[in-house]
Formats: structure tokens, sequence, C-alpha cells
């Protein structure tokens, strides 16, 4: 007497193969999103220069994309930092950032990308003059994206 399966090993595979791929996908994406929510934080409290309109500030947040296909993005918040005009225009600053990082992450063709931006286009300028808009952002954000993919995958991030 023999026994006979009733199911398909291959369909078993592919099903399990399937929800590993899905897996893979949602701990990238929280991951990378975490690291640029981080990131957001760290650049606007640290940011050690001083706004005049509000727009560098609200001009800073985050795109993560797989494939050059955006796939989430935060921060460039119009409200975000105190001026010292009485009226500032962070929704301009906001905007730009928001398409800055999309346009840089849907140039990204193969794989995942975190990009974090400040995208008033001054802000190399402001840094120039010694003041911190992204620098120890950056650096502590690949500190923490190597924390956690080694946490999840037993493996750098090759950023």
């Amino acid at each position: 007497m023999g026994i006979k399966a009733k199911f398909n090993v291959n369909e078993v595979v592919r099903q399990a193969t399937t929800q590993a791929v899905e897996d893979v996908h949602r701990v990238m994406f929280n991951n990378l999103s975490f690291v640029g929510e981080e990131a957001v934080k760290i650049a606007r409290e640290r940011g050690s220069y001083t706004d005049q309109t509000g727009n560098l500030r609200a001009s800073t947040g985050y795109a993560v994309a797989y494939n050059g296909s955006v796939i989430g993005d935060n921060g460039f918040d119009p409200n975000a930092a105190t001026s010292t005009k009485k009226t500032r225009d962070g929704g301009t600053g906001a905007k730009e950032g928001k398409d800055l990082a999309v346009e840089i992450a849907s140039q990204h063709k193969k794989g995942y990308v975190l990009v974090v931006v400040a995208g008033m286009n001054y802000g190399k300028w402001v840094e120039k003059r010694n003041y911190d808009v992204l620098t120890f952002t950056e650096a502590n954000a690949r500190i923490l994206a190597n924390e956690l993919m080694s946490k999840a995958f037993g493996t750098a991030w090759a950023g």
C-alpha cells in the first residue's frame, strides 16, 4: 500500500519562494523607511544653520525606490522649521525637496535605494559655509542602515 500526495510539490515550492521574496521586500522597505525617518529627524534637530525662510528644513526628506520606482517617501514638511521671518514659505521647500528625492531615486534602476535630501539648491552653499545640513545625517544613516541590514540578513548593506 502506498501513500500518494494530494498536493503539487512544485506549487508548494513556488508559494514558499513567493512568500520569502515578499518578506524580503517588506523588510527592505521597512528598514530603509526607518533609516529615512531617523535621517530626517537628525537633519532637522542637528542642522547647525539658522532658518531664514524655513525652506531648507522643509525640503528635508527621503524617498525609497525599488528598480527605479518610488515605493515610499516622507519628510518634506512645510511646517518643519521655525523661521526668523514672520512669514515663511516652507511649501516651496517641501515641494522642491520631494521632487528632487523622487527624481534621484527614480534614476536607480536596479535594486533598492534610499535617497535623503535637503532639496533646496542652496543647501550645498550652506554646507560650504561650515554649517551642517546633511553631513552628520549621512554618516549616521549609513551606520544605522548597516546595523539593520546586518540584523535582518546577516550582512551589511552596500550603501
